[in-house]
């Protein structure tokens, strides 16, 4: 899913005030223009690639493994790339705990699901579904919530575009 500038920019800001340093301009600048997808990778790495590297030396393998097993070969030689340019990502996460990592990216997640209910309530049905998807991404193990999230957007989206009997 390719994001739009604004996306893009919420997103940054999304990272960016989380404990995950992924958008950090120290780490990857600014100027680096990732897919979402991408930056699911990254944080991945960010996340749990440090403890994969001191036990193994390599932590693409094993994120690509243990987290993102779904990745491409070109996922996963894109990750390998990134990971030589931009070996200071895996100390952007803050070398936290798993259960810190799964702890921080619930609660991003659910934060970001009370603004997607408030946008929803707003009637801004756009800023609702970038919320869910958003929300998939800081916790894409609960992708069956988040997929029920978005029929009760469009079922509320569709109920107030309806025009009145």
């Amino acid at each position: 899913m390719e994001l739009s500038d604004n996306e893009r920019a919420a997103l940054k800001r999304l990272t960016a005030a989380g404990a995950v340093g992924v958008m950090d301009v120290t780490v990857i600048g600014p100027e680096t223009d990732l897919t979402w997808r991408q930056l699911q990778l990254v944080r991945e790495l960010a996340d749990h690639g440090w403890r994969f590297a001191q036990i193994t030396g390599d932590p693409v393998r094993y994120i690509v493994e243990a987290y993102a097993h779904e990745a491409t070969p070109a996922e996963w030689n894109w990750l390998a790339e990134f990971y030589r340019t931009y070996p200071d990502v895996l100390d952007a996460g803050g070398r936290r705990s798993q259960a810190d990592v799964y702890a921080h990216n619930r609660a991003e997640a659910d934060a970001l699901d009370a603004q997607a209910a408030q946008a929803v309530k707003d009637h801004d049905y756009d800023l609702a579904r970038y919320l869910v998807d958003a929300a998939e991404w800081w916790e894409p193990k609960r992708a069956d919530l988040w997929d029920s999230r978005r029929a009760i957007i469009a079922r509320q989206e569709t109920a107030h575009t309806q025009p009145a009997a």
